[in-house]
């Protein structure tokens, strides 16, 4: 397994697109014409994920070194791959990458009487495999709740927060509260 930086004009960026389509529901998802767009503008690095040279997931994230905070934004594993360990290794691979900073995630919360709750219980299972847990912390963006996961713990919220003062941030201003109150 490798991670490679793609851009727009990479001969995969079009099959990555379809990974990220088919991966992520409508609510949860910017739309296609506008992704690559989008991750630019808000300086989000685009891995692609390879099995033997053959793009089989996505990793987007963005990082705030001088915070020592990694943003996941997107991670998806091509479903005729998954359950091979491929998503396990890109998560070690990231982790061995940034080993000085907290990785931080959002995803839908895990509550009961969810739709997809035994999908949520497996994914929250497999980030707490590579080291995530729960903070106890939500946040709400464009019409959406997520739980904040990260390594690392205690959460550092306030260094995690410090993006949402950039300029780039002005139209995105998430919602912060605890878990419990969802």
């Amino acid at each position: 397994m490798e991670m490679l930086k793609i851009d727009r004009s990479h001969k995969d960026a079009g099959k990555l697109l379809d990974i990220y389509e088919r991966s992520f529901p409508d609510s949860e998802r910017i739309e296609s014409d506008k992704y690559y767009d989008m991750l630019e503008e808000y300086s989000v690095d685009i891995y692609g994920i390879y099995e033997e040279e053959v793009l089989v997931g996505l990793l987007n994230i963005m990082t705030r070194l001088e915070n020592r905070i990694v943003y996941f934004w997107f991670f998806a594993v091509d479903e005729k791959y998954r359950n091979r360990g491929i998503g396990g290794k890109a998560l070690e691979k990231l982790i061995s990458m940034y080993p000085d900073c907290q990785l931080v995630l959002d995803m839908g919360p895990l509550k009961e009487g969810a739709g997809n709750y035994e999908e949520r219980l497996m994914r929250t299972r497999f980030y707490e495999r590579y080291g995530f847990s729960h903070t106890g912390r939500c946040m709400t963006y464009f019409g959406s709740t997520f739980e904040i996961m990260c390594t690392k713990a205690p959460f550092r919220e306030g260094d995690f927060r410090k993006m949402y003062d950039e300029p780039m941030f002005k139209e995105w201003q998430p919602v912060f509260a605890d878990v419990d109150d969802i």
